[in-house]
């Protein structure tokens, strides 16, 4: 895939896995936590390096989706660590503040875009 990427479209159709970065995603979840005045999204999950070599982790985005799957708000966020060692896990945590109340999803992908800094990762 990486010299040919214009052909990973035909991969899906055939139904053959992608993935040229090499990492994983794993327990994603997202829930609302609210402190005091101030209401927040807070987005973890694990990331695993399934390559047999060191893997860049380039920075991560999240989109909040409404119940139709329209973006409402999308942020990126710096990952938790440059690189992952083969089979190294690791746990990223992202944080939006006051988040789209029509917000029903969210989707996580890496991303090559630079962090917005709107959001906060922790």
């Amino acid at each position: 895939m990486r010299g040919a990427p214009q052909l990973a479209i035909v991969f899906e159709k055939l139904g053959l896995p992608i993935n040229i970065r090499g990492l994983s995603w794993s327990a994603v979840e997202s829930g609302l936590v609210e402190d005091g005045q101030n209401r927040f999204l807070v987005v973890e999950g694990d990331v695993t390096n399934i390559s047999k070599g060191r893997a860049p982790m380039p920075p991560i985005e999240v989109a909040v989706k409404d119940a139709a799957g329209q973006t409402l708000y999308t942020w990126t966020t710096e990952p938790p660590r440059p690189n992952l060692e083969p089979a190294e896990l690791v746990r990223f945590r992202a944080r939006l503040a006051s988040p789209p109340e029509a917000g029903k999803s969210v989707l996580v992908r890496f991303t090559s875009a630079k962090p917005t800094g709107l959001a906060s990762a922790h």
